[in-house]
């Protein structure tokens, strides 16, 4: 309905009783506007009161104008004039814009330095980024100056990375130097293998810098080693490694 009539669809949406379904009734049939008469919803917009279902159709609009051309969509964007409106629509082609060339985007983020926009953006970014070459976003990482959007990077590279390849990507993390991101990448690596091998686990949780981390980490793979009936093998490596007295006395009392 909202493909073919989408005026007489909205109509009848607005009847609905306020809450969640109408919410999604609404999306959907702005989503169909959007996609199927672009021209159309353009031209409604402009006559829309201020408000949430103008919202609605900016984020619909902004969405398919990004499949078909992510850099008119932006100029699209900037012509709203309300800041907010503007801001709303740039988010949701930058977005899908990420989800198809992540490359793309972030030249083209980097060209105009907009690096609010990049670092707000990092997470969506790297995950594609690193689905679609995990080797040159494992590069592109290093180059982030942001230090809480490089953390937050390296992050979902590694979890990617990890999904692809366990080995490489264990080469990879083995070869960064000691930092907030060589922690997050190997807390990844221990998630994937503590179960499968949690003596590998652990001796890579051992090389966590940050306290808090190591000890969530240690404790994750001597648990399973417990859980294995393996207490014995458990001590061993514990007794073995170059963890400070605090933090084997800890994991030490777990295996009681």
């Amino acid at each position: 309905w909202g493909r073919s009539d989408p005026m007489a669809a909205l109509e009848w949406v607005r009847t609905l009783e306020e809450g969640e379904e109408k919410d999604h009734a609404i999306d959907s049939v702005f989503s169909s506007f959007a996609s199927s008469k672009t021209d159309e919803a353009k031209e409604f917009l402009v006559t829309m009161s201020e408000g949430k279902e103008k919202e609605k159709l900016i984020g619909q609009l902004g969405s398919q104008l990004a499949q078909e051309d992510p850099q008119d969509a932006l100029a699209w964007a900037k012509s709203l004039g309300n800041e907010e409106y503007v801001k709303l629509a740039q988010d949701r082609v930058i977005g899908c814009w990420a989800n198809q060339n992540p490359v793309e985007v972030i030249a083209y983020l980097e060209s105009t330095g907009d690096t609010k926009r990049l670092n707000d953006q990092i997470w969506s970014l790297a995950s594609n980024y690193a689905r679609q070459d995990v080797k040159a976003a494992s590069e592109w990482v290093t180059t982030i100056e942001d230090e809480k959007a490089r953390t937050r990077a390296y992050d979902q590279v590694a979890r990617e990375y990890l999904d692809h390849n366990t080995e490489e990507a264990s080469v990879w993390i083995a070869s960064l130097e000691p930092s907030p991101e060589r922690d997050s990448s190997v807390r990844q690596l221990v998630d994937k293998i503590y179960r499968s091998d949690p003596d590998a686990a652990f001796q890579w949780a051992a090389t966590i810098e940050d306290k808090n981390d190591r000890r969530n980490s240690t404790r994750r793979a001597i648990d399973q080693l417990k859980n294995n009936n393996k207490k014995d093998d458990a001590r061993k490596l514990v007794k073995s490694s170059d963890l400070d007295e605090e933090d084997k006395n800890v994991l030490f009392k777990r295996l009681k």
